[in-house]
């Protein structure tokens, strides 16, 4: 099919035609996959038509601003949330990320900042709590709990004591739906006196 665009159903005897593109992304060197017999030779060929190597997000930082305003964008629509953009802080702190993670790690990061942003601009401390910048910001984490999961829950705990456990006013202070707060409750199995 990637050769001549055309391929048979199981069971069928008639060739049927199809006019696709086919476009294939790898973080490792398929050529040296294929010196070593990790890949085949015949399929590297047919899908090696055009390459183009886009260098990691730390060797262009001049794409941070861009994509952090798309993603932002992004999550603002499907959190129904209206964020108009960063501080210069919080912009500054994105630039001097070495992002392992690449531009998925700047999705989750600004995903998250838009969840916790109290304000209209997403600010350092939307960003920080994420743990990945200062592990050592980072909240204690609960067993089992990842660094976002363990501020989550820190959160949720103040809210609901500064509400005296009043779960409306807990999600009024959060800026989430009663729902929401529900969901969040059970899923940490939060209630009075038993916060850990």
């Amino acid at each position: 099919m990637l050769e001549n665009g055309e391929f048979r159903r199981l069971g069928e005897l008639e060739q049927r035609h199809v006019d696709i593109r086919v476009i294939a992304a790898t973080n490792v060197d398929l050529r040296a996959k294929v010196d070593s017999g990790e890949f085949r030779e015949d399929l590297f060929y047919r899908l090696r038509v055009i390459t183009i190597t886009i260098p990691p997000l730390r060797e262009r930082r001049e794409d941070i601003v861009g994509l952090s305003q798309i993603f932002l964008s992004e999550f603002c629509e499907k959190a129904g949330k209206k964020v108009n953009g960063f501080t210069l802080e919080a912009m500054d702190l994105l630039l001097s990320h070495h992002w392992p993670g690449n531009v998925r790690e700047l999705k989750n990061i600004i995903q998250s900042a838009v969840v916790l942003c109290r304000g209209n601009v997403i600010t350092p401390e939307d960003i920080l709590p994420s743990g990945i910048f200062d592990r050592s910001a980072a909240p204690p984490s609960d067993e089992g709990l990842n660094p976002l999961e363990a501020h989550e829950k820190a959160m949720l705990i103040d809210a609901l004591k500064k509400s005296n456990w009043v779960q409306k006013d807990a999600a009024k202070i959060l800026g989430i739906s009663r729902r929401v707060m529900h969901y969040k409750i059970r899923k940490f199995n939060l209630m009075p006196g038993k916060e850990n």
